[in-house]
């Protein structure tokens, strides 16, 4: 892929960053969101791993921890060997992939600046190994409080950001994220499993296809140990076949025997973790670092949350609302309107909804065009016809409507377009006609979901081609059609427009005034026309706080006292529950 390569209409190639067995990862720069991000992209012809592709998107979309790395975007695109890439969609069926082996997949997620920990360690004493390991293992004890097993941790799979002291006689600090979750799976309780991981890594157990759990995982670690404070892999071989019968038959050489100046205490607990037997490993990644502090005499207290914090929570109570909004997106064109009003008070998750709802939808191939209504700033239609704009139509259709897209929201386009003049109230309702037209073109062409969240804040102009394309909705389905779109709005219970926000520059403070809408009548109406599905949020009860607690301190079962404590305090609402 070379630099400059324009991807789906929105990443610019800057550079190759690596290469896999299955994808490619590219440095590119984001010019939605304005910043640099990674990008997996799946290889040509790799159809077949899609599942994996996905699956480790879907995790890892989940699992919000700071040594963790994130994700961002997921997509679906071809690429017919020019210098442009766009997005297909819906979603491909299996049978389509076999037909096109020029679709690919790809994810964004952050750029990692550090090294993989074979370099990362080099010359690093065992002082700073510490620090390396205890972020390794508090990642490995958050995924394996979700029952997951990461299933091929080594070196290549820690990145390990290395950040200068700040003064002289301070030591560095390391930041490190686990990466490459497209194997991550629960343990297996059966025989026969098919071998997972990378052979000079692999768990006995995971070799022989007997059942595994998060031990595997600690031996792997503790392979990835013993290859950087020795320099050498303790099993290698001319075949993998070779590697794995060392694993499960050769006791390793102690790694005082190769390097004289490890530790005792370093050696002990790499042995340790390499035991052949799981029963004879640690039982838990906690335990783990527990021996190693001690072992080094070093303080330890048991960690049951991410560093620095609680972690991310996790969506709790609201499974039946999710599945309930996902089974409305709109996956072809055939796809009937709707209009999707989520309630609730301040702090009861609906903008965490709402970003469960965008994993769905790009997994599911439907654009999720998103965006907030804030009192200051960037107008939310700025942020959709930009994002539209990398849809496989959505650019021709930008430029066919500049002059009222530049009118209504100044600089929204790449290019320079002269704007309408405003001369009248009239003459500002046609160029809210044509905006909203284009956004019926974009439909029709090319369904997607819009979310704006907070509509309470949209100033005038926004309220209005808000409200006009939904009566275009309602009047397309009178007239016994659809708008292959969903439009999902959030704000608090029992509140519409309820607050204004910076005027649109350029145009008439008056004129803005008398276009005003009223989004409660237009409710009415897509009440009455059944378009609208109305979803109140309500507060946790105390099962639901108690899950909402667990998710954030990494326990699978927080003391009940506790959670009943922080349930009283604070109502069952998440955000005081997180506070």
């Amino acid at each position: 892929m070379s630099e400059g390569t324009i991807l789906s209409d929105r990443y610019r190639v800057l550079r190759k960053l690596g290469e896999g067995g299955m994808a490619e990862v590219l440095l590119v720069e984001d010019a939605l969101e304005g910043r640099e991000v990674a990008l997996k992209l799946l290889k040509p012809g790799e159809a077949a791993s899609r599942d994996y592709f996905m699956h480790e998107f879907r995790l890892l979309s989940r699992l919000p921890h700071s040594n963790l790395v994130e994700v961002y975007d997921f997509g679906t695109a071809t690429y017919a060997g020019g210098s442009t890439m766009g997005v297909v969609a819906p979603e491909p069926s299996g049978e389509d992939e076999g037909s096109n082996p020029d679709l690919r997949c790809y994810y964004t997620c952050e750029y990692l600046r550090g090294q993989d920990l074979f370099e990362a360690t080099a010359s690093l004493d065992f002082e700073g190994l510490y620090s390396i390991v205890h972020q390794v293992l508090e990642a490995l004890s958050f995924i394996h409080d979700r029952g997951l097993v990461h299933y091929d941790v080594k070196p290549e799979n820690l990145n390990v950001l290395t950040i200068p002291a700040e003064r002289p006689g301070q030591r560095e600090q390391h930041l490190v994220k686990l990466v490459d979750f497209g194997l991550t799976g629960t343990a297996t309780t059966q025989r026969g499993a098919k071998i997972k991981g990378t052979v000079h890594y692999v768990a006995p157990e995971v070799a022989k296809s007997l059942p595994s759990d998060r031990r595997a995982d600690l031996y792997s670690l503790g392979i990835t140990l013993y290859y950087c404070a020795t320099r050498k892999l303790p099993y290698d071989g001319g075949s993998a076949f070779s590697i794995i019968r060392k694993h499960i038959e050769r006791i390793p050489v102690p790694p005082t025997e190769l390097r004289a100046d490890v530790p005792e205490a370093w050696a002990g607990f790499i042995l340790r973790l390499i035991e052949k037997e799981p029963k004879d490993r640690y039982a838990s990644a906690p335990e783990a670092l527990a021996d190693l502090s001690r072992r080094l005499g070093k303080p330890y207290q048991a960690q049951t949350s991410g560093r620095g914090g609680p972690l991310s929570p996790a969506l709790v109570g609201r499974t039946e609302e999710l599945n309930q909004i996902v089974d409305l997106l709109p996956r072809d064109p055939l796809a009937e309107s709707r209009v999707v009003w989520i309630e609730g008070e301040e702090g009861i998750g609906k903008t965490r909804l709402v970003r469960e709802l965008k994993v769905r939808a790009q997994l599911a191939g439907v654009p999720f065009l998103h965006a907030s209504c804030v009192r200051e700033g960037e107008q939310p239609f700025v942020r959709i016809i930009r994002h539209a704009q990398t849809l496989p139509v959505g650019r021709d259709l930008a430029d066919e409507f500049a002059p009222a897209l530049v009118t209504l929201f100044p600089g929204v386009l790449e290019h320079s377009a002269e704007p309408f003049p405003i001369r009248d109230v009239e003459g500002l309702r046609a160029v809210i006609d044509q905006a909203v037209e284009f956004l019926i073109r974009l439909a029709q062409a090319q369904p997607f979901t819009l979310v704006l969240e907070d509509v309470r804040r949209a100033n005038e102009v926004t309220v209005s081609v808000l409200a006009m394309f939904l009566r275009a909705m309602i009047g397309e389905q009178a007239r016994g059609g659809d708008l292959p779109c969903l439009v999902i709005l959030t704000d608090r219970l029992g509140q519409v427009s309820a607050e204004t926000t910076a005027l649109t520059e350029g145009i008439p403070e008056e004129f803005q005034a008398e276009i005003s809408e009223d989004l409660s009548e237009v409710r009415v109406l897509l009440s009455a026309a059944r378009l609208l599905v109305s979803v109140p949020l309500f507060r946790l009860g105390k099962m639901g706080t108690a899950e909402l607690i667990g998710s954030m301190l990494g326990l699978s079962d927080p003391p009940p006292l506790l959670a009943a404590k922080i349930h009283s305090a604070a109502g069952g609402n998440p955000l005081f529950v997180e506070e």
